[in-house]
């Protein structure tokens, strides 16, 4: 399906979709969706499952260099759990995120749009023709995180170079996100501060009116004043009521790919977050109940 969507000058896009061993029957769900959501994508590249398949970073640079070998220089990385929740921004994810990355030199661009309640950044953005883009140049921005994300192989290549150096045999998704959004990860200069992260609300299908944005906008600034309070929280019954109050994994990022943010699954279960949007989404509603009867048969086996 799909095709590289290269244009004169511009970098060619795969989607490569990481997979983990123990969620691979997610991967007709995920395709599913994305064919529904994302009319014409383009063409999916997997990662491949190196010795035992218990290597997460093995496997994804495996997929790297598939996507090199079949002529792409750039991607859309999607864990397997990161499915669509709604329709996507078609013409924007395929042609407009490209250009615009290319154009600016770009690494690294995260769909996860910044105006949600789990980031606070001081860092600049691009103008309103641009898209209201985060340029990542805080020392506390969320560079190379996992949520689905537009990369140049380049970067994600020497991403999953410095997670396995010295031959660490624990070569996770987690080691993978904390070793290279480390500000002071052994990483080429021009890879860190050529990151960047979309507005939801600027590049959705729909433009929200200037009043829901500001409501937004305010819903953040009080989760994250929330947010910072909670290191200063001892377990106990006061932590468990403000983690109930603001459920900092139950956010809805309603952008050019809409997604939860903390995914479909949770210690094996339907993510409560992913439930609870889908009850409110005719799209969504569908696939997950074909996610929870594949949940109930594989428990049942």
């Amino acid at each position: 399906m799909g095709g590289n969507f290269k244009e004169s000058g511009f970098l060619s896009t795969a989607i490569l979709i990481s997979v983990w061993p123990d969620y691979e029957w997610l991967l007709p769900i995920l395709k599913g969706m994305l064919a529904e959501s994302w009319p014409g994508h383009p063409e999916l590249v997997f990662s491949k499952n190196v010795g035992d398949g218990r290597n997460w970073t093995k496997n994804l640079a495996a997929g790297v260099a598939d996507a090199r070998d079949r002529g792409f220089d750039s991607a859309y990385l999607i864990n397997e759990e990161h499915v669509p929740v709604g329709p996507c921004n078609v013409d924007y994810l395929t042609r407009k995120l490209p250009r615009q990355a290319t154009e600016l030199g770009a690494e690294y661009v995260s769909l996860f749009g910044w105006d949600n309640k789990r980031f606070c950044s001081r860092s600049p953005f691009l103008d309103f023709e641009k898209g209201m883009w985060m340029h990542l140049i805080g020392k506390k921005d969320s560079r190379f995180h996992l949520h689905p994300a537009w990369w140049k192989l380049d970067a994600l290549e020497a991403c999953c170079r410095l997670t396995l150096k010295d031959d660490v045999s624990n070569g996770s998704a987690w080691r993978f996100e904390k070793t290279c959004d480390n500000p002071n990860a052994d990483l080429p200069e021009h890879f860190q501060t050529a990151c960047y992260q979309i507005s939801a609300s600027a590049t959705r299908i729909s433009p929200l009116q200037p009043l829901a944005i500001s409501l937004l906008l305010s819903k953040r600034w009080l989760a994250n004043k929330a947010m910072a309070v909670l290191p200063h929280l001892h377990e106990g019954p006061l932590r468990t009521a403000w983690l109930k109050v603001w459920n900092f994994d139950d956010v809805i990022s309603d952008g050019a790919y809409p997604m939860v943010f903390s995914g479909v699954l949770a210690k094996g279960k339907l993510n409560p977050a992913f439930i609870k949007h889908s009850q409110r989404s005719e799209f969504s509603k569908k696939w997950m109940q074909q996610i929870s009867g594949i949940l109930a048969k594989n428990q049942a086996c």
